[in-house]
């Protein structure tokens, strides 16, 4: 423990000898060997260009118009998304974004337990922002921003590649459905537009899409790759290990390495602004109800629709036991069917 103000060593804490593990730690092809055979080429290419346009940072891709940014601390920033319904460009999304991302190891020793990192408060997600491959990283047909970004002296830099966009289909149906009556099949192919950064914080790789679909919803993917995190441990493997050593806290992923268990949690802020900013948070919880002897089944259910009046209303947790719908509004808007808002 070291004083850092007076540059003064505290205390010397020395939890004992371990052996240096000797397992292969690089990843490159040279450290590999042998490499799988590889697949037959496969191609998808936009014969007639992109279905999108960028001008600056705008985006325009079907109904959906956005504004894309790269900020330094939480990484891509969408804002002001819009959706044209027949040529009302109505408001969806002001602004949304990462908000943090926490990543607490779970080993209570002297040397781990402060391991909690927040990545994006303590690092900056944007911050670590590595050139995107092309071709490897997104598809060939991409379409690349460049980011500028300010360093911790506020002395701007410019990041070529630093994210992608581009469109894709796997085969994935947009809408489907067989007439049995006539015999008629209509069938849609799904097609989206991604939005694709990728942050390289210390061991790990973070990958984030957005996703927007044709269908009017917005998805967010998030992913990770790299390495783990480990500490050396006494035991080559687990069948060697002491009774007195305690490998709780991880899993042994090579001789002599421990990888610490730990979680990522992200937190992403979604500023929503549906039709104006007069929004209401509608939760509509599935609530079971018992039928009487009268009836040739026993139960069902009903939707029972609240808005949540205060922040600590709005608190809502995922639960298989009490399902529920969770849905922003604006109850100052009717729908098609002349519904207005939550009625």
């Amino acid at each position: 423990m070291v004083d850092i103000n007076r540059r003064e060593v505290l205390k010397l804490i020395d939890t004992g000898v371990v052996p240096i593990p000797q397992a292969p730690a690089d990843f490159d092809p040279a450290a590999v060997g042998t490499l799988r055979p590889a697949p037959t080429p496969l191609v998808t290419s936009l014969s007639h260009g992109a279905d999108f346009a960028l001008e600056g940072h705008e985006v325009r891709w079907q109904r959906w118009r956005l504004h894309v940014r790269l900020d330094i601390r939480v990484g891509p920033v969408v804002s002001l998304v819009r959706y044209d319904d027949h040529s009302t460009l109505r408001s969806i999304l002001y602004q949304g974004s990462l908000s943090e991302l926490f990543v607490p190891y779970m080993d209570p020793d002297t040397g781990w337990y402060f391991r909690t990192y927040m990545d994006a408060g303590e690092y900056g997600v944007g911050k670590f922002t590595p050139p995107l491959q092309v071709g490897v990283d997104c598809p060939a047909y991409a379409t690349y921003m460049e980011a500028v970004l300010a360093d911790d002296k506020g002395v701007p830099s410019s990041q070529p590649n630093a994210v992608c966009l581009f469109e894709r289909t796997a085969g994935d149906i947009g809408w489907r459905h067989f007439e049995i009556a006539h015999g008629q099949t209509e069938s849609r192919r799904g097609r989206e537009l991604v939005m694709r950064y990728i942050a390289a914080i210390g061991n790990y790789d973070y990958f984030f899409d957005w996703v927007f679909r044709q269908d009017g919803s917005i998805n967010i993917a998030v992913g990770t790759s790299g390495i783990e995190q480990v500490q050396a441990v006494t035991a080559p493997v687990m069948a060697e290990a002491q009774p007195t050593e305690d490998l709780a806290y991880g899993h042994l992923v090579a001789p002599h390495t421990l990888a610490i268990h730990h979680d990522h949690f992200f937190n992403f802020r979604l500023d929503l602004s549906v039709d104006s900013t007069q929004n209401s948070l509608l939760i509509g919880e599935l609530t079971p109800v018992a039928l009487g002897l009268e009836s040739p089944r026993r139960s069902t259910y009903t939707v029972r629709s609240r808005v949540a009046k205060t922040e600590q209303e709005a608190k809502l947790h995922v639960s298989t036991d009490r399902p529920a719908l969770w849905r922003v509004i604006n109850p100052q808007r009717s729908g098609p069917l002349g519904f207005r808002g939550y009625h």
